[in-house]
């Protein structure tokens, strides 16, 4: 994917837990430019949720190419999340097992 969805992926896992939430709450996705400017306070430590919450409802532009619209971004935010809770869980199990038969 390209455009926001590319520069959300930076954000740390925490981050994009929020921006999910932040997204249902706001029921918008962020822009390009938005997407940017997260990803640049990520990177210095500054992502809080008041700042998404500020930075969401800004007006927009129209939508564009690079744009992210919220159904397909909570989706993919959502699958991604569960993808790594599964991933640890079974890493977790298979620990659990090998100490088991040690």
């Amino acid at each position: 994917m390209e455009g926001s969805s590319y520069e959300l992926s930076f954000l740390t896992k925490e981050e994009q837990a929020m921006l999910v939430e932040t997204m249902d709450y706001e029921q918008t996705t962020p822009s390009l430019s938005q997407a940017q400017r997260m990803k640049k306070l990520s990177q210095i430590g500054k992502l809080t949720e008041d700042s998404m919450l500020a930075i969401m409802p800004e007006e927009k532009k129209r939508l564009g190419q690079g744009d992210v619209h919220y159904g397909h971004a909570t989706e993919v935010f959502t699958q991604k999340l569960h993808s790594q809770s599964r991933r640890k869980r079974s890493g977790e199990k298979c620990r659990i097992l090998l100490e088991r038969c040690q």
